[in-house]
């Protein structure tokens, strides 16, 4: 049954059936459909539910963050939007995303302020405020991701031949 789980997590779960899933492995389908029922405890269509679920939610919350990172955006406003419990929350987002929510958030405010230090003269402590983040530490997690300070990126911008 191991194997089935793999082949329907390493396929779009949106083109797996059960007849694919059966040809693939050489049984038939009331076979098929019996033992995944028994080891996994629910059924095959359960099963796909809940995955379409969960892609939904991972693909849902890093829209949202897209979409309000440049509006003073929160962490916590994340898990209050989708009434989610932080851990399941980090677990589904990782298994469709590829990182966390903290991270992927963190990545998004600094790209966000990135576009902003280039498309306007704004005042480096409004960016900051902007994407959610304190003046004492903004410069410090832009660094983290950018390799240099918000100042120092945007004199590279002026001159593309200086270095951070």
């Amino acid at each position: 049954m191991k194997n089935v789980l793999e082949y329907i997590n390493n396929n779009d779960i949106d083109t797996i059936d059960v007849d694919s899933i059966c040809q693939y492995f050489g049984i038939s389908q009331k076979t098929f459909l019996f033992f995944f029922k028994e080891a996994n405890g629910k059924s095959f269509y359960e099963y796909v539910s809940s995955i379409k679920k969960e892609k939904v939610l991972a693909a849902t919350i890093k829209d949202f963050i897209d979409n309000n990172i440049g509006n003073g955006l929160k962490l916590q406003d994340i898990y209050d939007t989708f009434c989610t419990k932080r851990k399941m929350a980090q677990t589904i987002f990782n298994k469709y995303i590829g990182m966390s929510i903290y991270d992927y958030y963190q990545i998004a405010r600094m790209n966000y302020a990135s576009k902003m230090l280039a498309d306007s003269n704004m005042a480096i402590d409004i960016i900051a405020q902007m994407v959610g983040v304190d003046l004492a530490h903004f410069a410090s997690i832009f660094k983290e991701v950018y390799g240099c300070t918000p100042t120092s990126y945007r004199l590279k911008l002026k001159k593309p031949d200086e270095n951070c």
